[in-house]
């Protein structure tokens, strides 16, 4: 499956009964969690995921800032 341009997956566990999401990061370890069922797996991956581009881009807005290429906010 694909969010946001960042494929993940989601499988079924039978010990303990549920369903796995999971989801590959640059230069990082995968980030994966558990859920009751497939819909609710999904969900939780997907914000993850939006997470993970939040925090992406607020690192690169304070990195330009840091170098003084992005001028501060009025």
């Amino acid at each position: 499956m694909e969010h946001k341009g960042i494929e993940y997956t989601v499988v079924q566990t039978i010990n303990p009964s549920g369903w796995k999401w999971s989801f590959e990061r640059n230069g990082r370890s995968p980030k994966s969690g558990i859920a009751f069922d497939r819909a609710e797996a999904i969900s939780a991956a997907q914000r993850a995921i939006g997470q993970l581009i939040r925090d992406q881009a607020a690192a690169m807005k304070a990195r330009q800032f840091a170098n003084g290429s992005c001028q501060e906010p009025k």
